[in-house]
């Protein structure tokens, strides 16, 4: 049975709060990269750019699959409602991703 249309503003409202939600979160996750250096030895950071580069592809992918799942959602008529907190765990993992990469280049 297809989600009823009936509240479409309130799911609307809360898709868009949600989104400026992960938007931030993603702005706060990539003020946190250079932190990445912390893992290097002192002057070994030429190899970094390959973590940054796995963190930044894992912020845009964390926010490019929420993006997938509200449009799947549009078309099948149902809820977005808080679909675009979805991006919040990933971007984390995202974070971590790259941390665990610059520790192992770095080493």
């Amino acid at each position: 049975m297809a989600y009823v249309r009936q509240y479409w503003l309130l799911d609307l409202v809360r898709a868009v709060i949600g989104s400026l939600i992960s938007i931030g979160f993603a702005w706060a996750i990539a003020s946190f990269l250079p932190l990445y250096e912390l893992a290097a030895d002192a002057g070994e950071t030429r190899r970094l750019p390959v973590a940054y580069g796995v963190a930044w592809l894992g912020i845009v992918m964390s926010l490019a699959y929420p993006a997938m799942l509200m449009l799947a959602a549009l078309r099948a008529r149902g809820p977005i409602g808080w679909m675009p907190l979805v991006a919040v765990p990933l971007l984390v993992g995202s974070w971590v991703a790259g941390f665990l990469v610059a520790i192992v280049v770095s080493g």
